[in-house]
């Protein structure tokens, strides 16, 4: 219906260049198109097909809130620890959230030192490259000019926002594989 409403609007900004809307032109309009077949049917999904369609879309909702959240986690980093984001450009990769998850703030990093933030990351079983910048963050962390006030709601919010974003991933993982099967399924790699 939406692809015959537009071909008719269309239509009829050709014939008489305007694009005023009139219920008396329409079924001429309409009358005219059918006879010369001048509009597309809609293609719509069915089946397998129609599934990954809309897990795509819900693909696309959950990035854009996972996009939302890590935005506001930048947000809370910059007033409370602006010197954060020098030492993860991405707050939003593994070594940083497991530290945001325990340590959010300046003091929590500097009360658990360089052996309590490399302990998390060992107990999130995280391996690789990010272990050289728990000397780092601490030194910046004893360093930081972030507020001190609302340190409460900030530890909240952002322990909040980690786990929102670290939810988001999961379902992203799980939609990702059930497209992958389903792509499988009908013969696509």
């Amino acid at each position: 219906m939406r692809a015959v409403s537009y071909a008719v609007k269309a239509t009829k900004e050709i014939q008489d260049n305007s694009q005023l809307k009139s219920d008396r032109k329409d079924p001429g309009v309409i009358a005219e198109l059918a006879k010369n077949g001048n509009y597309s049917v809609p293609y719509i999904a069915e089946g397998t097909y129609a599934s990954l369609r809309e897990l795509e879309l819900f693909r696309e909702r959950v990035m854009e809130d996972r996009v939302r959240d890590n935005n506001r986690l930048c947000q809370e980093m910059d007033k409370y620890f602006p010197e954060y984001r020098r030492i993860y450009k991405d707050v939003d990769m593994v070594f940083s959230l497991a530290v945001l998850a325990k340590a959010p703030l300046p003091e929590d990093i500097v009360r658990i030192g360089e052996d309590g933030i490399r302990a998390l990351w060992h107990s999130e079983k995280l391996r690789g490259r990010g272990y050289s910048k728990a000397a780092e963050l601490l030194e910046k962390a004893q360093q930081s000019v972030g507020l001190r006030v609302g340190q409460v709601q900030a530890r909240m919010s952002i322990q909040y926002l980690v786990r929102s974003i670290r939810d988001k991933d999961t379902c992203l993982a799980e939609i990702d594989d059930e497209i992958t099967k389903l792509a499988k399924s009908i013969g696509v790699s």
